[in-house]
Protein backbone atom coordinates (compact mmCIF):
# COMPACT_ATOMS: atom_id res chain seq x y z
CA UNK A 1 0.00 0.00 0.00
CA UNK A 2 1.43 3.65 -1.19
CA UNK A 3 0.44 6.99 0.33
CA UNK A 4 1.02 10.61 -0.33
CA UNK A 5 0.15 13.19 1.24
CA UNK A 6 0.44 16.74 1.13
CA UNK A 7 0.45 18.36 4.33
CA UNK A 8 0.46 21.96 3.38
CA UNK A 9 4.18 22.40 4.55
CA UNK A 10 5.49 19.54 2.22
CA UNK A 11 5.11 16.08 1.03
CA UNK A 12 5.24 12.75 3.04
CA UNK A 13 5.29 9.52 0.43
CA UNK A 14 4.77 6.06 2.58
CA UNK A 15 4.75 2.54 0.95
CA UNK A 16 4.16 -0.51 3.31
CA UNK A 17 3.79 -4.21 2.45
CA UNK A 18 2.76 -5.97 5.27
CA UNK A 19 1.48 -9.93 5.16
CA UNK A 20 -1.17 -10.23 7.92
CA UNK A 21 -2.29 -13.88 9.04
CA UNK A 22 -4.26 -15.23 11.73
CA UNK A 23 -2.97 -16.23 14.75
CA UNK A 24 -3.60 -16.82 18.35
CA UNK A 25 -1.66 -15.56 21.20
CA UNK A 26 -0.95 -16.34 24.65
CA UNK A 27 -0.01 -14.45 27.37
CA UNK A 28 0.84 -15.02 31.44
CA UNK A 29 2.85 -12.46 33.60
CA UNK A 30 4.40 -13.60 37.19
CA UNK A 31 4.92 -10.19 39.31
CA UNK A 32 5.69 -10.78 43.14
CA UNK A 33 4.85 -13.79 43.36
CA UNK A 34 1.57 -13.44 41.78
CA UNK A 35 0.00 -14.92 38.13
CA UNK A 36 -2.31 -13.12 35.07
CA UNK A 37 -2.84 -15.05 31.95
CA UNK A 38 -4.89 -14.63 28.73
CA UNK A 39 -5.43 -16.18 25.26
CA UNK A 40 -6.91 -13.97 22.24
CA UNK A 41 -7.96 -16.43 19.69
CA UNK A 42 -8.15 -13.57 17.13
CA UNK A 43 -4.67 -12.44 17.32
CA UNK A 44 -2.70 -11.49 14.43
CA UNK A 45 0.92 -11.98 12.90
CA UNK A 46 1.92 -9.25 10.47
CA UNK A 47 5.57 -8.32 9.34
CA UNK A 48 5.95 -5.23 7.98
CA UNK A 49 8.49 -3.30 5.87
CA UNK A 50 7.97 0.40 6.05
CA UNK A 51 9.57 3.12 5.05
CA UNK A 52 8.77 7.22 4.32
CA UNK A 53 9.78 10.45 3.01
CA UNK A 54 9.43 13.68 3.67
CA UNK A 55 9.91 16.36 1.31
CA UNK A 56 9.31 19.68 2.75
CA UNK A 57 8.50 22.80 0.58
CA UNK A 58 11.87 25.15 0.45
CA UNK A 59 12.26 27.27 3.39
CA UNK A 60 10.15 24.80 5.86
CA UNK A 61 12.25 23.78 9.03
CA UNK A 62 11.97 21.08 11.43
CA UNK A 63 9.48 19.32 9.43
CA UNK A 64 9.45 15.44 10.84
CA UNK A 65 5.92 14.07 9.52
CA UNK A 66 7.32 10.31 9.97
CA UNK A 67 8.35 9.70 13.13
CA UNK A 68 8.03 13.38 14.69
CA UNK A 69 11.19 14.21 15.38
CA UNK A 70 14.58 14.91 13.71
CA UNK A 71 15.64 11.49 11.97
Amino acid sequence: MATHDNTGDGNVSSTTNGLRRPAAATVSVRVSGRSVGATDPNAVVEPTKWHCIENPRPGVEDYYPCFGFPG
